[in-house]
């Protein structure tokens, strides 16, 4: 198992409102289902085991993407922000997600902080896509892939789409760097606090 720390918008919000709160968590359960369906080839199993507020409601920015995303999550985990909103660095494109690395680290790419960024999308395949950048996947050309972005006639449903075996092999070698260097620290039992298959809950 791997460890996700999510940071949630409206998180205090939603626990004014158990519509809005079930609606969330209805969002973020089947961003991490999907993604531990398609890391189970790599034999990866993910959890929620903290959650936290997040300060804005729109990140739109590079120096934001940096900025909040900064001082966040565990040693050892990823860290997961979901903003209401991500816009390009074009400054009006909406975007759905992106894998973020902080720009003022530099150390080398297995060390570097780097987290992902999931806004409030309708598609429940973006974490899963962002975690697949975050093992050092690039875009894809293969047409099942969940990493190719292009829409082309014939190409499975978004919830038919899954990593390829040449990107399952390449995951493999960059989890077991990333566990090398204690990047990544694989749960041995899951902590009581753990939110199982779900993601940033009110």
């Amino acid at each position: 198992m791997l460890s996700l720390s999510a940071q949630a918008r409206g998180t205090a919000e939603h626990a004014k409102g158990a519509a809005r709160g079930d609606a969330a968590a209805t969002w973020a359960r089947r961003q991490v289902r999907y993604a531990n369906r398609v890391f189970a080839p790599l034999g990866v199993w993910w959890v929620v085991t903290r959650v936290s507020p997040l300060s804005v409601r729109k990140i739109d920015s590079a120096v934001l993407r940096d900025r909040v995303g900064r001082g966040r999550g565990q040693p050892g985990q990823v860290t997961w922000l979901a903003p209401m909103a991500l816009v390009d660095l074009d400054g009006h494109t909406k975007r759905h997600g992106v894998h973020w690395r902080d720009r003022t680290d530099r150390r080398g790419e297995l060390l570097r902080r780097r987290w992902v960024i999931v806004a409030r999308t309708p598609y429940p395949l973006v974490l899963a896509h962002e975690l697949g950048h975050f093992f050092g996947l690039p875009h894809s050309r293969y047409a099942a892939s969940l990493m190719n972005k292009r829409s082309a006639p014939g190409r499975p449903k978004a919830s038919r789409r899954r990593f390829v075996q040449p990107e399952v092999r390449r995951m493999g070698r960059r989890l077991r760097a990333l566990v090398r260097v204690g990047r990544l620290k694989p749960l041995r039992c899951l902590p009581a606090s753990a939110l199982a298959a779900q993601g940033p809950t009110p």
